[in-house]
């Protein structure tokens, strides 16, 4: 027979003090029967708060409290002498100072505890998603690129090209979030490639930043999605006014080229020749856009 009853449950947050940010990180359940405790899957969104987090092996931890709490629920009976003690048991979190109270199935609290950690603690599911251009806006680099690979007949627009010997456009980091590497070549492992072309501008506008800010994270998602480099090609007349865009991609790049400078340049056509085990690439010309 299904019996339901109220029980309070606390919040647990990860705190950073310093600058007065905190994320959920976990729920203390209070049952007649017993403390249940979960706690985040893992350390992957608290740790932004700061990288130590993610040292921690979160279920293991949230073993430790409940049966820390249950083992002094023996001398302390009473829930709210429970939910005193509980900030001096949580750390490294912090416990919130007012609970929360939840209708509670006695025949199944764990599913209680499930539904308090997927509305307080847990990512939330994408519903709405942007609706955006399937088709990359290409930059003069890009289209450069794309004549060059051309030229030694080693391009390709189908992802299954990849296993001979091309270099594929438009690459799928996660299709689901529209996320497209402007290059991907496979040399055994799979890399993937992101172009910035900053050459005339003489200032960085909002639709500038945020180019630069995409490509960036499109390399930071291809961290997953690809087990090789994630490099970026970037060119720019004035490398001044340029710099912070180049940091937004530089920052989740294992490789940074820069097309002015011919060392990098040089480094950038010996790694493609090598890519594709192809000497027929001609020089790389880049013409002023």
């Amino acid at each position: 027979m299904k019996v339901d009853v109220f029980s309070p449950f606390v919040l647990l947050r990860a705190v950073d003090p310093v600058r007065g940010e905190s994320l959920n990180a976990g729920v203390v359940l209070f049952t007649p029967t017993g403390a249940l405790v979960a706690a985040a899957p893992d350390a992957a969104r608290i740790k932004a708060l700061h990288p130590d987090f993610v040292a921690l092996s979160m279920s293991a931890w949230a073993e430790r409290l409940q049966e820390s709490i249950n083992s002094l629920a023996k001398s302390l009976p009473e829930i709210a002498q429970q939910i005193a003690m509980l900030p001096l048991l949580c750390q490294p979190f912090v416990a919130d100072t007012e609970p929360g109270t939840t209708l509670l199935n006695l025949d199944r609290p764990q599913e209680t505890l499930d539904a308090l950690m997927a509305w307080q603690v847990l990512a939330r599911q994408v519903t709405v998603r942007a609706k955006r251009d399937r088709v990359k806006r290409q930059s003069k680099l890009t289209s450069q690129m794309r004549s060059w690979f051309r030229s030694a007949k080693v391009f390709s627009t189908n992802p299954e090209d990849l296993s001979k010997g091309r270099v594929v456009a438009n690459f799928p980091v996660d299709a689901r979030d529209d996320l497209y590497a402007d290059f991907a070549v496979k040399t055994g492992r799979l890399h993937v490639l992101e172009t910035l072309d900053l050459r005339g501008i003489d200032h960085l506008t909002p639709s500038i930043r945020g180019d630069a800010a995409v490509k960036g994270f499109t390399l930071d998602e291809a961290r997953t999605a690809v087990d090789g480099d994630r490099i970026a090609v970037v060119s720019a007349s004035n490398y001044d006014i340029a710099r912070p865009a180049i940091k937004m991609i530089e920052r989740n790049a294992t490789n940074l080229y820069v097309m002015e400078s011919p060392k990098d340049k040089q480094a950038f056509v010996d790694f493609m020749h090598q890519a594709l085990h192809n000497d027929a690439l001609p020089d790389l010309v880049l013409t002023r856009p």
